[in-house]
Formats: C-alpha cells, structure tokens, sequence
C-alpha cells in the first residue's frame, strides 16, 4: 500500500470455483493423454521389437509432445486452484490490486482515474465475478481489444461493484 492509501475491501476468489472453468479441458485431456500414451506404448514396441529401430523411435519422439500437452491440460483445473488460493484482491481509495503470490509476487492495479464500464455476474448466493473495462489497445492486427481488470469468483461481488463504481466517480469528480 501506498502512503496515504486505504484499503476499503479484499478478498480471494474462490479456489473451488476457479477449478470449473477449466475443468472442460480435464475431460478432452483425458481421452487425447489416454491415446497419446497408448501411441507411446505401440512406439516403444516397435522401437524394441521386429519393426526397424528408427521407426520406433521417431514415432516415441512424435508422441511425446502430445504426451506432454495432455498432462498440461489435465493439470488445468488443479493450477487454477492453486493459483486462486495464492491472490489477494483489494480495492483502495486509489486504485484495484491483484496481489498473486509464488516464486515470486505478482502486483497488478489500476488506478481510479482507468476505471471504465463495470460488468458483474453474480449467483444467487451473492458470489460472482467483477469486469472492469481499463481502456483499450490495437492488437498485431490492427483490431481494438478492450483492457479488463477481473475479480474473479468472488464473495459480495455486489458489494464490490458498488465500491468500484464510487471509486471511479471520485476519480471522474477529481
């Protein structure tokens, strides 16, 4: 925090929550890292059996990525969990924060005067997520890609909002 700075409202997201998004990658991963290691198998037989050693071996080698791609994918749910159980959000009398911590720590905020169109999605139980437009950029491509703060999966996402969107006011006032 800053000198001077209040810290109004944090939270986390919630690490269960994060979990889902993800979870549809968990059930293609299973199948493509199911054949995957069964081409890996058939690879390394060949490899060790009759078939010319060379063709063994470069089908292992061709399988391995996918192999590697497939237990990436089914490790998806498990890092977002993670990775939500590691950030912090907060919402000061200047600006949003994301904190993520780790290896090392991750900062991200936005300050008050960023603060654009606010979008939340909330469930009946009051938890939701908080999409806060923070400008736009042109892409490689030319096309305007909007900027988007997000507090994800979030308790009193109601609550928040209201915060965020004084917050914005008295930057647009100042």
């Amino acid at each position: 925090m800053r000198s001077g700075e209040r810290l109004l409202w944090s939270g986390q997201p919630d690490a269960r929550r994060a979990m889902l998004k993800p979870f549809a990658f968990y059930l293609f991963a299973v199948p493509w890292t199911a054949f995957s290691l069964s081409w890996e198998t058939i690879a390394v037989r060949m490899a060790f059996t009759g078939a010319p050693p060379l063709v063994g071996i470069i089908m292992t080698l061709f399988g391995l990525p996918f192999v590697v791609i497939g237990l990436a994918m089914m490790a998806a749910p498990f890092s977002a969990n993670r990775t939500a159980r590691r950030t912090i959000y907060g919402v000061t009398d200047h600006r949003l924060v994301e904190l993520i911590s780790g290896r090392s720590l991750k900062v991200r905020s936005v300050e008050a005067s960023s603060i654009g169109p606010v979008t939340r999605r909330q469930r009946e139980n009051g938890h939701g997520t908080l999409s806060i437009e923070t400008g736009s950029h042109r892409d490689s491509e030319g096309d305007r890609t909007t900027d988007t703060f997000v507090f994800e999966s979030i308790s009193e996402v109601s609550r928040v909002e209201t915060l965020v969107n004084r917050l914005r006011q008295t930057a647009a006032a100042a």
